[in-house]
């Protein structure tokens, strides 16, 4: 293995690469996302569930392992910490990294790469700042400067700060498989049916003490402050030999940029010098100082550590949707004497058309933002259709528009909460929620609008006077927009079918994604009357069980198609528990899954995660703890359980390689969730979560006694 001994890496610094020797090293790697650990040569490409034989092992680095990754915007690479979460623009001294790609040829790696991109590029975006101001501290250290926070400023690192962060990794791709046996063909069949009677961390605070705060996304700079692209003039110009100090901040030899202020923008002044006009959907950021002046001085840019402490506050101000507006919507002006136009009304429904784009963009973009107000005004109903067609092509057309052009996103979604805001047709409101939630469910909102979009989906779902559609409707979006944000955006135009489900029944039906059993339980269409229990889990493993899916190689481990998986979420939360067409278990296996990790409270209550990991090994202990849970709580629990009996039993598992373990590994996070969230907490229970997993299913009774 060769490592490079270069000033940039560091003396003990190892990356892999195409010349690296010994290929019969493998790495310990974590895969956050499921808990287990994979082998992986970087060298060959290869991955593996079990230990390879003969090879040589390097244990994983309990400090978390060091990928280099790539910002999609930039093409800049930057390196992330699968442990801390944090992430450096220059390679890490003393570490092991590993290369995006080194792992993209094998389906395991493939899946494990596309999970770390993922969730690094959720962190990026906060610690971009920060870790561009360790980058010029030590650049200028390097180039004999005593003080870390200079005047320099390159061309390039304008560029950085003027873009946006990275956006999310694609969908993750399928893994390696392992053969099962056969299972038998229905639930009655097995002992199964006898349950009739009976679920990133960010930088360390240390970063405090360098002046900056690590959570400032780069685009807020531009955002807030007044900085936008082409805002930096004469930036050939700017001088790189002054260094930051006290007496030199306000000389003649400052670099010569220049803020563009919005014109007549006396309402922006005053919302960013009084603090209690805003809502603050998340829990605010403490810091040492507070923002002043909405004008930022010239020196601004070359002293990003101080500015950066207090833009975290003015960025939790900015949530509703009209904040949103009052910073990127255009000027709009009527009349004889040019008036302008009030910010409410600009956010209000209009049947007329847009003369314009909402947002200040290009007037290249003008024509599309247009025509795009018009398709959304003949889906909701606003108007009429010249030559026909239906509303699945024109959402088609939008869809595909939106993916081909990402600048138009933020567009379409304010176009969209513009004619949701004071509609007084209620067949209007109706549909425009309907086609607000096919693009929640298929298009990500840019980091800007994403606060002030879920603000105003959380203002509808807690306003009292809007019709009950509109609740369960902006219930659904939001938790669409979540999920969109965790996973990534999809990659496909969705079918006519799942757009008419979701445009027309899905949102406006009671969720069976994303609540709790008893929620569940309280709709008697929802509730399979056999068994006692969610009709959707039922109806999943009948349909594992049709399938033959006790026969298919990984079973509940390999993934199924993304886009069929979605498809048949789409379906049962629009009532239809049809499946015709469908042939692959790994679909309903992986919807199973997704159904049992969203469930609002886990299978056994949170208020109990202590008792379980601590008696984890004590199974006539923890068996008494599933005895004294709600009763639909214990017949899910019995119901799962004797799914997986039946699945390891020796005539199976031969074929199917699926230990109890295995499921324990792959079902843990369902029957116990870890109220803490901080990475330590989470990391050293995991074992304890599978070990309760695995005693349930070792010494769950296989027969109950009928009473």
């Amino acid at each position: 293995m060769q490592t490079q001994n270069s000033a940039k890496h560091g003396e003990n610094t190892l990356e892999y690469s195409a010349n690296s020797q010994h290929s019969d090293e493998w790495l310990e790697l974590y895969d956050p996302e499921t808990n287990i650990i994979v082998y992986a040569n970087p060298l060959t490409g290869e991955c593996s569930w079990e230990k390879p034989t003969g090879a040589t092992i390097k244990p994983r680095d309990e400090k978390g392992e060091w990928w280099k990754l790539e910002d999609e915007e930039t093409g800049i690479p930057y390196y992330y910490n699968t442990s801390t979460g944090e992430t450096e623009w220059e390679p890490p001294e003393n570490a092991t990294i590993i290369p995006f790609e080194a792992l993209m040829s094998s389906a395991v790696g493939k899946r494990l790469s596309t999970v770390i991109a993922n969730r690094a590029s959720l962190v990026f975006s906060d610690e971009q700042a920060n870790s561009l101001v360790r980058r010029l501290s030590r650049t200028s250290s390097q180039r004999g400067n005593s003080k870390p926070q200079s005047n320099r400023t390159s061309q390039t690192d304008l560029d950085i700060q003027q873009k946006s962060a990275s956006p999310f990794a694609n969908p993750r791709a399928n893994t390696t498989s392992q053969q099962l046996e056969p299972f038998p063909e229905t639930l009655e069949d097995s002992e199964a049916a006898e349950a009739t009677n009976k679920t990133s961390p960010g930088n360390s605070a240390n970063n405090a003490n360098q002046g900056t705060n690590p959570h400032v996304p780069m685009s807020n700079v531009s955002s807030y402050t007044g900085l936008q692209t082409g805002s930096v003039k004469n930036q050939s110009q700017v001088d790189q030999t002054s260094p930051a100090s006290p007496s030199n901040k306000r000389s003649n030899k400052q670099p010569n940029v220049m803020l563009e202020i919005p014109k007549h923008d006396e309402a922006h002044r005053s919302r960013f010098n009084t603090a209690d006009n805003y809502s603050m959907l998340s829990a605010p950021i403490k810091h040492s100082n507070s923002f002043t002046s909405p004008i930022t001085p010239h020196s601004a840019i070359s002293e990003l550590p101080q500015m950066s402490e207090s833009l975290p506050i003015m960025n939790s101000r900015i949530q509703t949707f009209e904040d949103y507006a009052s910073l990127h919507f255009a000027e709009q002006k009527r009349g004889f004497f040019r008036k302008r136009v009030p910010i409410q009304e600009m956010i209000s429904f209009t049947t007329e058309p847009l003369t314009r784009s909402l947002l200040k963009l290009s007037k290249d973009y003008h024509r599309d933002a247009i025509k795009i107000f018009k398709t959304t005004q003949r889906v909701m109903g606003d108007r009429p259709r010249e030559r026909g067609g239906e509303d699945s092509s024109d959402i088609q057309w939008l869809l595909q528009k939106l993916m081909k052009e990402p600048t138009l996103v933020d567009e379409t979604y304010s176009q969209l909460c513009k004619q949701l805001t004071n509609n007084p047709n209620q067949e209007s409101l109706k549909r425009g929620w309907g086609l607000f939630c096919v693009l929640a469910a298929n298009i990500r909102p840019s980091k800007s609008l994403h606060p002030s979009l879920l603000n105003f989906v959380d203002r509808c779902i807690n306003s009292n006077g809007q019709p009950e559609f509109v609740f369960q409707a902006a219930r659904y979006a939001k938790g669409k927009i979540e999920k969109l944000c965790q996973m990534g955006p999809r990659q496909s135009i969705p079918s006519t079918q799942e757009i008419i489900l979701v445009l027309q029944r899905a949102p406006f039906l009671p969720p069976i994604f994303g609540v709790s059993l008893d929620d569940i339980m309280k709709y008697p269409e929802y509730v399979d009357k056999k068994y006692g229990l969610p009709r959707l889990m039922t109806f999943l493993v009948d349909l594992i069980l049709k399938l033959k899916g006790m026969k298919s190689e990984g079973i509940f481990r390999v993934p199924g198609n993304r886009d069929l998986v979605y498809m048949l979420r789409i379906k049962l939360e629009a009532g239809d528990y049809e499946a015709d067409g469908l042939t692959d278990p790994h679909v309903v296996a992986s919807l199973l899954k997704e159904w049992l990790r969203e469930l609002s409270e886990p299978l056994v209550p949170s208020d109990l995660y202590d008792e379980c990991v601590s008696h984890a090994e004590n199974y006539k202990y923890i068996l008494g703890i599933i005895r004294s849970l709600p009763e639909v709580h214990q017949r899910t629990i019995s119901f799962l359980i004797k799914l997986f009996q039946l699945l390891i039993r020796p005539e199976n598992q031969s074929e199917t390689k699926m230990t109890a373990s295995n499921l324990a590994l792959v079902f843990g996070p369902s029957f116990l969730r870890n109220p803490r969230e901080d990475l330590g907490s989470m990391m050293v229970n995991t074992a304890s979560e599978q070990i309760f997993v695995q005693n349930l299913i070792k010494h769950w009774p296989e027969r109950r006694k009928k009473t």
